[in-house]
């Protein structure tokens, strides 16, 4: 009970009529919830206005649960091995490994295939034109001395003028 359902009151009545729609009050509650609705009319259409927007649950299936089984989602799983050796960065014994497995296993060799193809060409050079953009610039903002002789020169005639009209 996340309320106490025996002082509904203006302050606590959305979490009542929340958990009132949902059906997570006991029966006591229920009738709190309800008896309190019927005791404030204007409260009533706020509880029917929140029953028109909730939806109907639906039934979800799903048929493919034996895809979720762990050897499945590591037959799905890329080989670090394999990204390495297409990036060229295994030493030569960890590459003949790479090798003999691509050569014995289907899978795997499509895998390095699809891999192969999404790998960026790097003689491909991509500039972006507003490099300049991406740096922090640290210019400091000198105030002009010109705007500083006027503010000097406002601030002495309101104070003149203040002591002259006192």
């Amino acid at each position: 009970m996340l309320f106490n359902h025996q002082h509904i009151n203006h302050t606590n009545y959305q979490e009542a009529f929340l958990l009132y729609l949902d059906g997570e009050l006991t029966a006591a509650e229920t009738e709190a919830v309800e008896a309190f609705a019927a005791m404030h009319p204007h409260l009533q259409e706020e509880l029917e206005m929140l029953a028109a927007t909730k939806l109907p649950a639906e039934e979800v299936l799903f048929n493919a649960k034996e895809s979720l089984l762990s050897q499945n989602i590591k037959a799905n799983f890329i080989d670090d091995d394999l990204l390495l050796y297409i990036d060229g960065e295994l030493n030569t014994q960890e590459s003949v490994e790479v090798e003999k497995r691509l050569a014995a296993d289907a899978d795997y060799n499509q895998q390095a295939q699809l891999l192969q193809q999404a790998k960026l060409d790097s003689t491909v050079v991509e500039v972006y034109p507003f490099k300049n953009e991406l740096y922090r610039s640290t210019e400091k903002v000198v105030p002009s001395i010109f705007w500083l002789r006027i503010a000097v020169a406002v601030l002495l005639v309101l104070g003149v003028s203040v002591f002259w009209f006192t």
